[in-house]
């Protein structure tokens, strides 16, 4: 049995109990977290899940609010392929544990001006609606932003997106295989650079550059290929009834019936390994927990600064270089993008 509920997270968390060893131990029950514990339990691993807050879900969290539960981290769901899939792995539906509701407005913003654009998941009333707020030269340059981001989407999917391991050479290959796609890169160029290019209206050179805010940083200072995120909304976006931390929920709950043991409003002190390997992590108020391998979803910081014990600071020094770099060269993360945006007079520093 668990040792928190999931159906009751918030209750107030007990004194550790000592455990039986796990095969894994996933430290964290963000989503990542959520859906490696399903995935390892479902195939028949005994999973112990330590979670530091009183709810599954990480950043897809609720808070509350005079009408009730309201998201506090991501509002709607895209690719839903990829938690079909994970459903799937464990014998379940998505459908049967949560409700999505499928968007036909993929987004709507707004200018200053009074001037608003909705995106659509029908592509070609997304094109009309271009052509309407800016122009035939807008829509035929967001014709070819789609098929650009299209493209890019195709060659990125198996080789670095839906694998545990990205390959260098795995992508590398599939360049040399379609040559364009080097062009498509735009190798050392940034997004905000890149779109510039590509429209003519600042608008709409301002509106596409809201992908830099979706791994906190702005236009001028991320890769141009993060334009490719158009393609996965314009695949689809679901909202789930509820709020996303609905599916949090469903997850950790689907891994319990699966066999997985989750410990909330339990924090780890130290992760413990040796000859090569995780042995177990040890818990703030001393208890130890022993185990064949340990699954980290958090901050990779953490490990590198130490935090949880110097047998593991090794794995992620290279995040201790990128904040270095992050700090001399004066970088901001970018405040988070919502559906509905209200988009600012200088389209060059919109979101940064």
């Amino acid at each position: 049995m668990p040792l928190a509920p999931v159906n009751n997270p918030d209750m107030t968390h007990a004194a550790p109990i000592a455990a039986p060893e796990s095969d894994v131990i996933v430290i964290g029950a963000g989503i990542g977290g959520l859906a490696a514990a399903l995935r390892l339990s479902a195939a028949g691993l005994s999973v112990t899940v330590i979670e530091c807050h009183g709810a599954p879900g990480g950043k897809m969290r609720a808070v509350d609010s005079p009408a009730g539960p309201v998201d506090a981290g991501p509002t709607v769901l895209t690719l839903r392929h990829i938690f079909d899939d994970l459903f799937t792995a464990a014998d379940a539906r998505l459908e049967d544990h949560v409700t999505l509701i499928r968007q036909d407005v993929l987004a709507r913003h707004f200018w200053p001006d009074g001037s608003r654009l909705d995106l659509f998941a029908d592509e070609e009333r997304s094109a009309d609606a271009v052509a309407a707020f800016a122009g035939p030269l807008a829509e035929a340059q967001f014709r070819a932003f789609c098929a650009r981001a299209r493209r890019l989407f195709a060659a990125f999917e198996g080789p670095m997106l839906h694998t545990a391991d990205p390959s260098v050479p795995a992508l590398a290959a599939r360049v040399l295989r379609s040559p364009r796609l080097i062009a498509d890169m735009a190798p050392h160029t940034t997004l905000a650079a890149s779109l510039a290019r590509q429209f003519d209206d600042p608008r709409l050179a301002q509106l596409f550059g809201r992908y830099a805010t979706y791994v906190g940083g702005a236009p001028g200072r991320v890769p141009a290929l993060l334009a490719l995120i158009w393609q996965a909304e314009a695949t689809g976006v679901w909202v789930v009834e509820g709020g996303m931390h609905r599916l949090a929920t469903a997850i950790a709950r689907l891994a319990e019936e699966r066999g997985a043991r989750f410990r909330y409003r339990t924090e780890v002190a130290r992760i413990d390994a040796g000859e090569g390997r995780a042995t177990g992590v040890r818990f703030s108020d001393g208890t130890y927990l022993r185990a064949r391998a340990v699954l980290f979803n958090g901050d990779p910081r953490a490990l590198a600064t130490g935090r949880l014990g110097p047998d593991v600071a090794h794995l992620a020094h290279v995040t201790l270089r990128r904040a270095d770099l992050c700090l001399r060269r004066g970088s901001r993360a970018a405040r988070p993008a919502t559906r509905g945006r209200a988009l600012r007079d200088h389209p060059e520093r919109a979101a940064a």
